[in-house]
């Protein structure tokens, strides 16, 4: 009977202990510097879902490709060769982390667009742009200061091609990222690029699931 009541106790303990630190900072730092590193660790690797590929760049991908070190740099015709490799290998869909914000040369663009448009699964990301304005009131007098964000879609011929657009904004907290918005409020509750992803993948589904 006692050991029952200590287990109680100590239960009780850790619970209340961490529901406070739940309401405190230093108890979410805590989480993310300790706990979730804990977590991870106990679990262990886990093998990356074998029906996702990352095509990433990095500082030498231009070099081993022949072209400009900078992606920024490289004609679109490249990313409308990687969109038709990819469909013909049947991706049911693409997504880019890339914003394509202005038109550059007519005719790698247009090769871009129409690989784009053949594809019917392209998901691209638009940028969030954010800034303080300040509110004043009818004397001019300064009242306050307001968040304003713009989305800013890739130059309009793309923008119109692709299947969808998304933006992706990340909470600012510090150099690691553990968390994300699905959906974005200040946007209309608009989908963030990976809840798009997700609809865009389950589209086909879509009947079912209303059913």
């Amino acid at each position: 009977m006692r050991r029952w009541l200590i287990g109680l106790a100590v239960g009780l303990l850790v619970g209340f202990a961490g529901l406070i630190l739940g309401f405190l900072p230093v108890g979410g730092s805590f989480e993310q510097a300790v706990g979730l590193s804990w977590l991870f660790g106990i679990r262990g690797p886990v093998d990356a879902p074998r029906d996702v590929v990352v095509v990433a760049m990095d500082s030498r991908t231009g070099e081993d490709l022949g072209l400009p070190a900078l992606p920024r740099d490289w004609p679109r015709s490249i990313h409308a060769r990687l969109v038709e490799e990819l469909v013909r290998r049947g991706a049911a869909v693409i997504v880019f982390d890339v914003h394509f914000g202005r038109a550059k040369d007519p005719k790698s663009d247009q090769a871009l667009v129409d690989a784009v448009a053949a594809a019917g699964n392209v998901l691209m990301v638009e940028l969030l742009t954010g800034k303080r304005r300040p509110i004043t009131d009818q004397t001019g007098r300064n009242v306050g200061m307001l968040w304003e964000e713009e989305s800013v879609p890739p130059f309009p011929e793309l923008a119109a091609a692709v299947t969808a657009l998304a933006s992706f904004p990340l909470p600012k907290e510090g150099a690691s990222v553990s968390q994300f918005w699905v959906f974005k409020d200040s946007i209309d509750g608009a989908p963030t690029l990976p809840a798009a992803a997700l609809q865009l993948r389950a589209r086909d589904e879509l009947p079912g699931l209303i059913d």
